[in-house]
């Protein structure tokens, strides 16, 4: 595989041909990335699509085939993917250290994207990390880039004419995805849903929230789809700065990996909040990746 092109397009370089492998590899990047389209936004659509394309190469540098190996789940991503391919054709040919046979290889393209307007953004798809997050009016999703903790993260944000408990423009929820390590063997569902999994991580939880100021009211564990679905309904401890504030997590594991989901509204407004904070969980599907 030759690495994944990311969002922005560099400009492609017009040096002596590449002297071996290594800068050729670097060559035909370029060559793509110079080459690649900008997508129109889909409308209320925000996140990364990720198709990854199959490509063969004759040792002149001609483009012998390229498809779609794996979709993005938007033909719009798919298409723009091959024809980026299709406009770098002829490539620079093999260098003398290269086999003279046609040289086939993946490649990830990533496209990043948001609607116009950011209140139109009712739907979160990252095909990188093989997510996706929809949300109903007067909701909206706000991607957030730079959240360690998570593979993806979203705030799930109030528009102009917020719900009873939120004020318009206030983030009501954050939901966070972790996939499970490269290289480790994936987890049998059976595996995650057992007690001795389960109930050391709802500890932790519970843990790092009193840490926090946070106590816990009462925690569940429910079936939900083919898991198990832990929550947790929090509040400040005594003398804490914000008193009249609630809070609840949920989460819930894949063999694909973990959703975390973290709400908060003041006391008053939270029984109409809790039926808006399940209908984001339920909002919450996996991508094709």
């Amino acid at each position: 595989m030759i690495g994944g092109l990311a969002a922005t397009s560099a400009t492609a370089q017009t040096a002596a041909p590449p002297a071996d492998r290594k800068q050729w590899t670097a060559v035909i990047r370029d060559a793509f990335a110079a080459q690649k389209p900008a997508i129109e936004s889909i409308r209320g659509v925000t996140g990364v699509l990720r198709p990854e394309l199959s490509i063969t190469i004759r040792s002149d540098g001609s483009v012998a085939d390229v498809s779609v190996k794996r979709p993005s789940g938007f033909q719009g991503a798919d298409d723009a993917a091959i024809q980026m391919v299709r406009n770098a054709d002829p490539l620079p040919a093999f260098t003398a250290d290269m086999p003279k046979d046609d040289l086939t290889f993946t490649l990830p393209v990533n496209f990043s994207f948001a609607p116009k307007a950011e209140e139109d953004a009712r739907l979160f798809v990252d095909t990188k990390d093989g997510v996706r997050l929809e949300v109903q009016a007067p909701l909206y999703l706000r991607p957030v880039s730079d959240a360690p903790a998570f593979d993806a993260f979203v705030e799930v944000v109030a528009g102009k004419e917020p719900p009873p408990f939120a004020a318009a423009g206030e983030p009501i929820c954050a939901v966070g995805f972790n996939k499970e390590a490269v290289g480790l063997s994936r987890p049998a569902q059976s595996e995650l849903n057992a007690p001795d999994r389960l109930d050391p991580a709802r500890d932790e939880a519970i843990l790092f929230f009193s840490g926090k100021g946070l106590e816990v009211e009462r925690s569940e564990t429910t079936d939900y789809r083919s898991t198990k679905l832990v929550e947790l309904y929090l509040k400040p401890k005594p003398g804490g700065e914000t008193p009249d504030r609630r809070f609840y997590q949920a989460s819930f594991g894949y063999p694909d990996g973990r959703v975390t989901i973290f709400c908060s509204s003041d006391e008053k407004g939270r029984t109409a909040a809790l039926d808006a904070y399940r209908s984001i969980r339920d909002g919450f599907s996996f991508a094709p990746k």
